[in-house]
């Protein structure tokens, strides 16, 4: 809320790629309703649950707001000698924020293996059993604890 957004826009010729006049603006977004602004929702380490053992030294999950788009910059840690990280929430997630995604990763280790790629499926859920939880889990490349997962997503 109050803060500042800038625009800057070109004119396309989509046959031959030359732009033309720039034309920028700016406004004040506020999200008393009358502005059309929707601050995103975001999942940060802020919204861990502390009585839960977490698998993430940094999280944060941003999520598009009217599409089914997400952006994830975490650090996974591991745990029990499983290829998986949760991150245990202190409240559900908004049933638009549930669903399956993918990112990628990439190894934060030392030596030889310490940029090695990685794949992640991610589910976003609300479970029953161990209350609301993101769990990232390794799907492909070489393991490498600890790893950055990051990047865009779609969210199924």
């Amino acid at each position: 809320m109050g803060q500042k957004v800038f625009i800057e826009t070109y004119w396309l010729d989509t046959v031959t790629g030359c732009t033309g006049q720039v034309f920028r603006d700016s406004a004040i977004c506020e999200s008393d309703g009358s502005s059309g602004y929707t601050p995103r929702r975001r999942v940060t380490m802020r919204n861990l649950n502390p009585e839960q053992e977490q698998h993430v030294s940094s999280l944060d999950v941003d999520f598009s707001t009217g599409a089914p788009v997400v952006q994830f910059d975490s650090v996974c840690l591991g745990h029990s000698n499983v290829a998986s990280s949760y991150a245990y929430l202190d409240q559900d997630l908004p049933e638009d924020c549930v669903g399956t995604s993918m990112a990628l990763g990439r190894g934060m280790g030392e030596g030889n293996c310490a940029l090695a790629a990685q794949s992640y499926i991610i589910w976003l859920r609300n479970s029953s059993w161990d209350g609301a939880n993101i769990c990232f889990a390794h799907r492909g490349g070489y393991y490498v604890k600890p790893t950055e997962v990051f990047g865009p997503g779609i969210l199924y």
